[in-house]
């Protein structure tokens, strides 16, 4: 599941506040997220079966400032259903749509 963001403190914020840890920036490069107080290496330092484990990854697009969280499978539901609230509540409060499909899920 994809969920995009219009930018990066809206982002880490919204992560932050649902309970993700956030992976280190490093270059244009993804960041790892994992649900839980962690603390998360750059993306080209973490082996592959750490990334694997991520329940996610975080990538701004450096022309535009937007922001693509790509949550995986094994990400738990509790984390997804309380991000989704929490972007929500946000939209609701600044009255702007973000990308979701017609059922009102994230795209």
């Amino acid at each position: 599941m994809n969920i995009t963001f219009p930018s990066e403190d809206i982002a880490v914020s919204t992560l932050r506040a649902v309970g993700f840890s956030v992976g280190c920036a490093h270059r244009n490069e993804p960041r790892g997220l994992i649900v839980g107080a962690v603390e998360i290496a750059k993306w080209k330092t973490l082996s592959c079966k750490e990334r694997k484990e991520c329940h996610g990854t975080y990538q701004i697009d450096v022309h535009t400032g937007r922001v693509t969280v790509a949550l995986r499978d094994h990400c738990p539901d509790a984390a997804v259903k309380a991000l989704l609230l929490h972007r929500r509540k946000l939209e609701s409060e600044d009255g702007n749509e973000r990308d979701t499909d017609p059922d009102g899920a994230p795209t």
